[in-house]
């Protein structure tokens, strides 16, 4: 009577290693582009509040960063907001108060949310 298998050879275990190595090398990089960008929307979505304030500021004619819960800039046409992992976002007013331009720091951490120009 033959003896039977009681466990894995090593060349098993060495493929088995190598597949959870190359999957973690795709799923690694693509969560961390997952978490920046979420942190990107993040920022934009701190910015949504302060965004309105300054807009009824802009038609009611009062100093724009009245009631700005953000940090709004000196100029009074920027608000930004830092989300977790150190990515910040910047909304700025047009001189005219008729749209806003949006940029999120990093870059690859925009989103949908944050581009190019707005209007009210």
């Amino acid at each position: 009577m033959k003896k039977a298998q009681q466990g894995f050879t090593l060349i098993e275990l060495m493929i088995v290693v190598a597949i959870i190595g190359i999957l973690a090398a795709i799923a690694i990089p693509q969560y961390q582009n997952y978490v920046l960008r979420t942190n990107g929307a993040s920022a934009v979505s701190q910015l949504a509040a302060a965004k309105t304030q300054m807009t009824l500021n802009a038609q009611e004619g009062v100093a724009l960063c009245t009631g700005v819960s953000v940090t709004c800039a000196a100029d009074a046409r920027r608000i930004t907001s830092t989300a977790v992992g150190g990515v910040s976002a910047r909304l700025t007013l047009a001189a005219d108060n008729s749209s806003w331009t949006c940029e999120v720091t990093p870059a690859t951490a925009a989103s949908s949310t944050c581009t190019g120009v707005a209007s009210f």
